[in-house]
């Protein structure tokens, strides 16, 4: 016999499911909109240092209300892509990537979203899978101006500035009106003591922002390598007037008035470089603690060195012939590098050694000295990995710099090559 008291919720089921789901759809559409509105009022004042700071917190809660509109809307393409974008603005570019590879995979035409990994992968480090991201996003649109100032942004990480030159030249041709290609084209252009060309970007990107300190610093860097010092002061104290913790440009204009014998003036600089952290400047404090003479370097070495603040320990097997320097990684059995040791300057790049044995491109360099720290081997300099930034702060420096410092440890030379290789 039918029991009429079990149909009702049988016959009210699919009803509760549907009602279920309409408010779930609205709740992520409303949080949608307020984000996306948000989005569009937060970035207009994206140049003010209070609206930065605001703009950072902003981020972190947008991160968290995508967090719920995903957990309702598992498969939202854009709830992935504005996540991505909020994760950029706060500098956790894995976690971007993360978001990038979810909307590729759930639409796999997404040009944007292979060119915002690809942007992520070379601000880690990775630039040969930024630039095949960065490749496809082109082949899936060749009008794709960002993509194509992503991939010269990677090459320029490679030092590979033709290259690189070639790409912001496309996405010139594309979106003529971004300082940030302009003024990231002509540190290429220096890069390849091309001076007058990157003037002419610089002042290309200076007309289209006139608040654009990097663009300031860059050109004032190009006057300084044609001779013309008093234009390369001007510029670098028109930098610092925008930016006045800007320590790259007080060390950068210390130079250009030594050579027009105001020493007083270029040390001041330099001290205010160091003040201001400035780590090229640091560099040169470090220097001064090491006596500096010839050591030999072949043999296996325990190294204690330090980024910045931060202490590292490794083993390497150094081999100089003459003033060719190799050398292995022990313990990182991927990392190798080869340079000049001309007592007591010693010059050398870091390559990274693949699966298969080959070696890639040079990413990372380093310039510096050799000593003795009482009677401790010391290396003092500076590491300098290239960078073109224009995302998404025209603040940022092209090169990202810190200080060097290896305590070589436990040196044992080896007794086939003495003390000349």
């Amino acid at each position: 016999m039918h029991d009429p008291s079990n149909a009702m919720p049988m016959a009210k089921m699919p009803l509760t499911r549907q009602m279920f789901s309409i408010c779930r759809t609205f709740v992520v559409t409303a949080l949608a909109i307020v984000l996306l509105t948000s989005c569009s009022t937060i970035y207009t004042n994206h140049n003010d240092q209070s609206a930065e700071r605001t703009n950072l917190e902003f981020n972190r809660q947008a991160v968290f209300l995508w967090d719920t509109v995903i957990r309702l809307q598992p498969n939202m393409t854009e709830a992935y892509r504005r996540r991505a974008d909020s994760y950029f603005v706060l500098g956790e570019y894995k976690k971007a990537i993360d978001d990038c590879t979810k909307v590729i995979q759930l639409d796999p035409k997404d040009a944007g979203s292979y060119n915002n990994r690809g942007y992520a992968y070379a601000l880690l480090g990775e630039c040969q899978k930024a630039i095949e991201d960065c490749g496809i996003a082109i082949t899936l649109n060749p009008k794709f101006a960002q993509a194509y100032d992503s991939r010269a942004y990677a090459y320029h990480r490679l030092g590979e500035y033709q290259k690189a030159i070639d790409d912001y030249t496309q996405a010139i041709s594309l979106d003529p009106n971004v300082a940030g290609m302009y003024c990231h084209r002509g540190n290429a252009y220096g890069k390849l003591q091309d001076y007058q060309n990157a003037i002419d970007d610089c002042t290309k990107a200076i007309n289209l922002d006139s608040q654009y300190t990097e663009a300031y610093s860059n050109r004032g860097s190009a006057y300084a390598g044609l001779g013309e010092y008093q234009k390369a002061i001007d510029d670098y104290t028109t930098a610092i007037s925008l930016d006045p913790k800007d320590g790259y440009a007080y060390y950068g204009r210390a130079d250009p008035f030594e050579k027009l014998g105001k020493t007083d003036l270029a040390q001041k600089d330099r001290e205010k470089a160091k003040e201001l952290g400035y780590t090229l400047a640091l560099a040169d404090v470090s220097a001064e603690k090491a006596s500096r003479q010839e050591i030999p370097l072949s043999g296996d070495w325990e190294i204690a060195y330090r980024m910045g603040e931060k202490p590292v320990h490794g083993s390497m097997h150094l081999t100089q012939k003459g003033t060719e320097v190799h050398g292995e990684g022990k313990d990182q059995q991927f990392f190798v590098v080869n340079g000049t040791y001309s007592p007591p300057n010693i010059r050398f790049e870091q390559q990274y050694r693949g699966n298969g044995g080959t070696v890639g491109q040079p990413i990372i360099s380093y310039q510096g000295e050799v000593g003795l720290l009482g009677d401790q081997p010391f290396m003092t300099g500076v590491r300098v990995s290239h960078r073109s930034n224009g995302k998404p702060s025209t603040k940022n420096s092209d090169e990202v710099r810190e200080v060097w410092e290896a305590a070589m440890l436990g040196h044992k030379p080896d007794p086939r090559r003495g003390g000349g290789g």
